[in-house]
This record gives structure tokens, sequence and C-alpha cells, in this order.
């Protein structure tokens, strides 16, 4: 009879309740390096190269990604293109609000590929990605190995 006395007055600890911190997740998917075949000199055949390409296609379709960023990289000495790195990305909020879930693709095209690449996907190149070429980080370098240019 004691110890029920004990238990309806005694003091309980309330059970501390921690709010989800907000943040951002980011989620690589994980996919070939470029638009097509890895290696210019590769001797895959046309049709496995075009299966590649529509495979891409479809991850970018499938998963409602958005075109992003574009960043061009030039021929050395040359106003000529010689590549465009491209980024498509998807966020999304989490149940409770307090996060955001990023999911991005990412791949480089080659000049020769650009006309393909916007037939494929309905896209511009220069209309529906933010060109970030101009951008350059020119503040101190934290690295602790010198970087590859």
């Amino acid at each position: 009879m004691l110890n029920f006395f004990k238990n309806i007055f005694s003091k309980k600890e309330e059970e501390k309740v921690e709010p989800d911190r907000p943040g951002r997740t980011f989620n690589r998917i994980v996919t070939s390096r470029y638009f097509g075949c890895e290696d210019n000199n590769s001797y895959a055949d046309t049709e496995q190269i075009k299966k590649i390409k529509l495979n891409k296609i479809h991850q970018i379709r499938t998963l409602d990604l958005l075109p992003k960023f574009i960043r061009y990289t030039y021929f050395k000495n040359s106003e000529k293109i010689q590549s465009a790195h491209v980024v498509f990305q998807k966020e999304t909020t989490s149940q409770r609000g307090n996060m955001i879930h990023v999911s991005e693709l990412a791949f480089i095209i080659r000049e020769e590929d650009f006309n393909e690449f916007e037939k494929m996907t309905n896209l511009s190149l220069e209309e529906d990605f933010r060109d970030l070429t101009d951008f350059q980080y020119n503040g101190k370098e934290r690295r602790k190995e010198t970087r590859e240019s």
C-alpha cells in the first residue's frame, strides 16, 4: 500500500522530446561519368552507346530531376567548347518539414553530343541550366594537398 502512494505522489521525470534538427541530406545517384561512352576511342557499337544514353535520360525522367547547373570546359588557349558538365537535382521536403532531401545526377556531355542531348531531353543547354562557367573560387585553399587542374 505504501508503494502505491509513493507511485502516485512521487515526482515523475518527464520524457524529454528532442526535435529533429533542420538540415539537408544529399543523395548522389550513381551513373557513368559521360553521356554516352566513357572513352572517345572506345570500340563500343552505336546501339550500345544509344542504349546507355537512353538509360540516362530514363533515370532523369523517372526520378523527376530538374536541370540545375552547367559548366563548360574549353580547349586550352581557345574559345572552342570541349564539353559541358551538367547537374540535375530534385529537392523534396521531409514529412515533418525540417529536412530537405536533395537527389543529384551529374555527368559530362561532349561537344559533339550537345544537339543529341537537347533533342532527347527537350531541354536547352543555354536556357534551362544555370551557367556556372565564369564563377571561380579565388579564396584561400583549405586543402592539404595541391589540386590537379
